[in-house]
């Protein structure tokens, strides 16, 4: 679980919550047409500029935004060096016997059993790991698309409630409930778009990014295994592109 991500929409949910509560009644925040025009209004206009795969994509992207997703470089360049010696002593057949977790490891794992070369296996997992790079980039195009239309569908709502509010002037009753929707609409969408949206798109940026890393710093490894170079010559190239926090350097993962 990502604290951060939790702690801070959480926190700051809370904080709107409170400072509505201090100054009026909740209920005073809380208006259906304003929801509808808002969250409905945003959910239609974002599934209309996407695919349906996109979409459900993005959906299903949520709860990744949450949870911590970053893997230990070292110990993938460890287990990496470790099946390079293994496949120098025993053959490439006796790596069939490995317990890979990590499917994208497991199937580059499985194309060295097979009898891949190392320009096939790198050709093969580079075009995997673009297919990765362009289902990332859709979901989180996605969620940004939340941040654009959220605020738009709020000021939406403001012009139907003024619109409502002008043409019931002469009824006192009319003129509260629709300057309620008029502003609520622009509370409604600058929360969906900046308290839940852009965290959003954010975290997910960020989980590309490693997961992308993590893919191509796993890719060289292969390929070194494949090519048979030793575990310390494995080790010592992919170590040294290790950037200071222990990330895969940009110039090594590339």
């Amino acid at each position: 679980m990502d604290a951060a991500t939790l702690i801070g929409i959480g926190a700051a949910l809370g904080l709107i919550t409170w400072a509505a509560a201090s100054a009026s009644s909740l209920s005073a925040y809380i208006d259906l047409p304003s929801a509808l025009i808002v969250l409905g209004g945003t959910f239609f206009t974002v599934l209309a500029r996407s695919t349906i795969a996109d979409f459900t994509g993005s959906l299903r992207s949520f709860g990744r935004s949450f949870r911590e997703e970053n893997p230990d470089a070292q110990n993938t360049i460890d287990r990496l060096a470790d099946i390079s010696l293994r496949a120098r002593r025993e053959g490439y057949a006796a790596l069939e016997s490995e317990v890979v977790t990590d499917p994208f490891f497991e199937r580059g794992l499985h194309l060295i059993i097979d009898g891949a070369d190392h320009d096939k296996l790198v050709f093969l997992l580079d075009k995997e790991i673009e297919a990765a790079e362009l289902r990332h980039s859709a979901q989180i195009d996605v969620w940004q698309t939340w941040v654009d239309v959220g605020p738009a569908m709020g000021m939406i709502g403001t012009l139907v409630g003024l619109v409502a509010m002008l043409g019931n002037m002469q009824d006192p009753k009319m003129i509260g409930p629709a300057m309620g929707t008029a502003i609520l609409t622009t509370l409604y969408g600058a929360i969906v778009a900046n308290v839940i949206g852009l965290p959003i798109a954010s975290k997910l940026r960020t989980r590309a990014a490693a997961d992308i890393a993590h893919r191509r710093l796993v890719m060289h490894g292969l390929a070194a295994v494949a090519r048979g170079d030793s575990p310390r010559v494995l080790r010592e190239g992919l170590s040294a592109g290790l950037a200071l926090r222990g990330t895969p350097a940009l110039a090594v993962v590339k």
